[in-house]
């Protein structure tokens, strides 16, 4: 059996889809949110919602959460012709992701936040608290060598509206991790390591250059509270989990660094990082 061959076959359900038939997916059209909308639709299952068809519970929110990133890396696994075991090493789970409404913007995070699970980042807790007395927010110390609050965005171009954004509204500076500020990559990289090593509470960059600063050790998967996963599509309605090179870097971060992490708690109850997917409109 050949390489292709194998990346061909059925690969085990994610717990959020078990207990679930399968069907044939149907030509889906239109907008990247209407597309969105189908994916996160459970087969042979209606999800919980109200009269307005928005979800009325925390696992329910998870469970929308989790199958759109099984969508992804399914996708994922097609178009990079993997093995059947490369395709069993990510299995989304509920727990992998932190309770955020499906309509949850950046602009509005944290607040959007499901009230029982904001309290499992430090920092996205004390930007939900607001400024103190002085106007400003004051953010927990993050770790040396860590990023405690990370978001993703699809492009270089998108990093710097979502910083200016960050700032406006969460009121908070937060530091980019992409490539910009001139000269070879080498040197950029030497600039981004340092700062991060005192420690970095927000900060915003592309899917790359996150795991290239994980690969070569200037970025610690501890200390890291949460993932935000912005899903604002380009100018081609593709978002961070449609565009191939950003889902492939993304899936690399899980791979090599995240997945043993994600949704755990420790005996003392820290909490590992959990996902988040936000959308923009």
């Amino acid at each position: 059996m050949n390489r292709t061959e194998r990346g061909q076959m059925t690969r085990p359900l994610a717990p959020c889809l078990r207990g679930r038939t399968r069907k044939k997916k149907k030509k889906v059209v239109g907008h990247a949110s209407d597309r969105q909308e189908a994916a996160n639709t459970p087969p042979g299952r209606k999800s919980k919602t109200n009269k307005e068809g928005r979800p009325t519970s925390a696992e329910t929110v998870k469970t929308l959460a989790c199958k759109r990133l099984d969508v992804a890396w399914a996708t994922h696994v097609k178009a990079e012709k993997l093995s059947l075991l490369e395709a069993q090493e990510v299995v989304p789970k509920d727990s992998w992701f932190s309770g955020c409404w499906p309509d949850a913007t950046l602009n509005s995070l944290p607040s959007r936040l499901i009230r029982e699970d904001i309290s499992a980042s430090r920092t996205l807790l004390a930007i939900h608290k607001g400024a103190n007395a002085d106007g400003a927010i004051k953010l927990p110390a993050a770790e040396p060598g860590t990023v405690a609050v990370a978001v993703l965005c699809l492009s270089v171009e998108r990093v710097f509206v979502v910083h200016e954004m960050l700032q406006s509204r969460w009121g908070v500076k937060a530091f980019a991790l992409c490539a910009h500020g001139g000269g070879r990559k080498r040197d950029q990289i030497a600039r981004q390591a340092k700062a991060v090593a005192s420690g970095v509470a927000v900060g915003i960059g592309t899917p790359g250059r996150v795991l290239r600063l994980m690969d070569e050790g200037h970025v610690k998967s501890s200390g890291l509270e949460a993932i935000l996963l912005d899903l604002k599509p380009d100018r081609k309605q593709r978002d961070l989990l449609e565009l191939p090179e950003t889902r492939r870097d993304l899936f690399g971060l899980l791979r090599r660094h995240l997945l043993p992490m994600l949704g755990q708690t420790s005996q003392e109850g820290t909490h590992g990082p959990r996902l988040l997917l936000c959308s923009e409109p």
